[in-house]
């Protein structure tokens, strides 16, 4: 019979043997899926009990480094069929949780004994520390290739074309074969030294001493899977030749989409640390022993993905969003992830992976369960992950979010240089919006904001009124109609901006394409770059002056005086919240409240929110304007509960309308 661990006076006291019994829990909170046994401290104040020789003090450290700042740590007791939804058991397992979400678990080690009737449907494995497991591997990839169907089917019909790859048996970078198999690689580039800047790569065959361990472990692995060729972006696109890279950049979202699996090196900082398992040991498991039952710690590979550099990165993105099959390699283990299921190396289950859900506990998904595209409201959480993400380079500001965008085009959904709108009602739906409509989306966009203004800087290349124009935003907040369930409602459709893009046209000068005509050439093969980054907008204007960033002074309707408005926010873009004023050096007199339209949320349509855009010119062309922010003013119903403040009924916001319809004036703004 194994021995109990050591345990420390303080985890001696929490009764884990007794728990194993069951008598400390009522069998009718059994819908909930743990309950907590004791409060361990919080993740900044670690308990001052914590001792290295107790067996179970090292694993609740090792589970707190992956909490949140000052996040609330408790020891938790769950069955393990409800929170990895499998079939129901009374058995009890033990977790580290924070914030709602049990992270790390200690599951009773598998037996090998599998005739045992009380054997848990979910149970830790022991790993190899120095060798994945990829029979193992090859059993959740035949489980996805043999029963998922439709679910994890590529979306794009035909492949792309003169796709080289890497043959691993001979190392030959080769064109893909027709209705070929192939591995595509996720990993960092990392610093480059002076020997691999100037080393030139032979796209003819991997062949050198520089190539990094990453790429010599993932041909190790792919060949392991039985799959005979990889596809690695530093190889198989020749970065020195503009149009061939331009041309399988614009195809992102079909070579990752079209790979059997993709191989995502979530370790390490550069592609030298390889892949964990493969050429480097992986992180030791340890055991917790309780009377004659083996406890084995499993962190959610959530927590260890998102603390890499791997999740930092902007290009790795979508690398992982576009793949169907993701198996990334953690310091400690191997997770995979498809679009229907999950495994990890060191968790053993009743069938090869476990079911996806969209809302869990513990193993939620580390990717969105929903498949990318499949659904319009999702791109604006696609843009907002993707802004805190660190670019090397501002000219692929765009291009590593590219894939992405083009995902979305089969739901209808387009972009102006990163601001997206819709041009269909919804995914798999014939209907098209109206043109008004489609307008009132990009004049919502254009009122994006961050959560964090003040540290923004000008982003060279792309332009003032996007996103794209920016770096060190943070967290954006683009106003996507879709997502925030809301209707762009024409109060008054003469307020409506009016929209234009601008293109070159030989012998004719400059020429405007409006939203229609652009989604046309854009579907008929057209690209975003194939236009100028200027944009002209006609709306209704007024002069104004910024005050702070609860304030704007200007002829705004009487019904947005501060005392009847829920809340009035001007974001102002690269002007830290305490500096407003010094926008006056800046732009003079030349800012100008630009009216882009009226939202109406809340369950009964009882909410509303006016949006404008300020503008600010800094040539002498009295046309040529730059974005500055935004003013949102939200007026709802009236709560004495929550202190929100007056009610702008129907004919009061009708008025407020008409004021800005007879008191300003319409002016044509091109906006750069």
């Amino acid at each position: 019979m194994p021995q109990d661990s050591p345990l420390c006076s303080k985890c001696q006291s929490l009764g884990l043997a007794a728990w194993l019994q069951q008598p400390n829990y009522d069998k009718t909170y059994m819908d909930q899926e743990y309950w907590h046994i004791d409060w361990l401290g919080d993740s900044t104040t670690p308990p001052s009990h914590l001792d290295a020789a107790c067996a179970l003090c090292p694993i609740v450290r090792d589970g707190a480094k992956w909490a949140s700042p000052g996040a609330s740590i408790y020891l938790t007791a769950f069955p393990p069929g409800a929170l990895y939804q499998t079939a129901e058991d009374d058995s009890i397992a033990f977790g580290i949780s924070w914030d709602g979400r049990v992270c790390s678990t200690l599951l009773e080690l598998e037996e090998p004994d599998t005739s045992k009737s009380c054997a848990p449907p979910v149970a830790g494995r022991l790993i190899d520390s120095n060798r994945v497991n990829f029979p193992l591997i090859c059993q959740w990839l035949q489980e996805c290739f043999q029963t998922h169907g439709p679910a994890c089917s590529t979306t794009w019909r035909g492949a792309v074309d003169n796709l080289k790859v890497i043959d691993c048996a001979t190392r030959n970078i080769i064109v893909a074969p027709p209705n070929s198999n192939y591995v595509a690689l996720s990993y960092l580039w990392g610093p480059q030294s002076a020997a691999q800047r100037a080393e030139k790569i032979n796209h003819d065959r991997l062949t050198g001493p520089l190539i990094p361990r990453v790429v010599e472990d993932a041909l190790v692995a792919t060949t392991a899977l039985g799959i005979p060729y990889l596809w690695v972006d530093k190889y198989c696109i020749n970065q020195t030749a503009s149009a061939e890279k331009d041309r399988l950049i614009r195809q992102m979202d079909k070579i990752y989409d079209g790979a059997a699996v993709t191989l995502i090196a979530a370790h390490g900082v550069d592609a030298e640390a390889g892949l964990p398992g493969v050429s480097v040991p992986r992180v030791r498991q340890s055991t917790l022993t309780i009377g004659n039952r083996v406890f084995l710690p499993v962190t959610d590979p959530l927590a260890e993905v998102k603390r890499s550099k791997w999740a930092t990165r902007a290009w790795t993105y979508q690398e992982g969003l576009l793949s169907r099959r993701r198996l990334i390699f953690t310091p400690s283990v191997v997770y995979f992830q498809c679009h229907a299921s999950y495994s990890a190396e060191n968790i053993a289950t009743p069938t090869p992976c476990l079911p996806l859900r969209d809302e869990s506990y513990f193993y939620a998904d580390v990717f969105p369960t929903i498949r990318l595209g499949s659904t319009l409201r999702d791109v604006h959480e696609r843009i907002t992950d993707y802004t805190v993400r660190e670019l090397s380079f501002d000219a692929d500001a765009l291009n590593a979010i590219r894939g992405i965008f083009k995902r979305y085009e089969a739901a209808g959904v387009f972009h102006l240089w990163g601001l997206p709108f819709r041009t269909a009602s919804g995914v798999g739906v014939e209907v098209t919006v109206g043109e008004r409509e489609v307008v009132r989306d990009v004049a919502g966009a254009l009122c994006w904001f961050t959560h964090s203004p003040g540290r923004e800087k000008r982003r060279e290349g792309f332009p003032s009124w996007s996103w794209t124009g920016w770096k060190d935003l943070g967290q954006v907040v683009v106003w996507w109609a879709p997502r925030y369930r809301f209707s762009l409602t024409p109060v008054d459709e003469r307020l409506d901006l009016e929209v234009w893009v601008l293109e070159e046209r030989d012998g004719d000068g400059e020429g405007r394409v409006g939203l229609r005509e652009y989604v046309q050439r854009v579907q008929a093969g057209a690209d975003f770059t194939d236009f100028k980054q200027e944009m002209v907008i006609q709306g209704r204007c007024a002069p104004c002056r910024v005050v702070n960033k609860f304030l704007v002074e200007g002829d705004l309707p009487p019904q947005f005086a501060p005392e009847r408005v829920s809340s009035f926010k001007v974001p102002v873009v690269g002007v830290p919240e305490d500096q407003y004023a010094s926008l006056v050096d800046v732009y003079g007199d030349s800012l100008v409240l630009v009216y882009c339209g009226c939202r109406i949320a809340g369950r009964n349509k009882s909410s509303y929110e006016i949006t404008f855009c300020i503008l600010g010119r800094r040539g002498l062309d009295m046309k040529e304007h730059e974005r500055v922010g935004a003013v949102s003013v939200a007026v709802g119903k009236k709560d004495e509960a929550v202190g929100r403040k007056g009610y702008l009924g129907a004919e009061e916001l009708r008025a407020a309308v008409r004021y800005i319809e007879e008191r300003w004036e319409t002016r044509d703004f091109t906006l750069w």
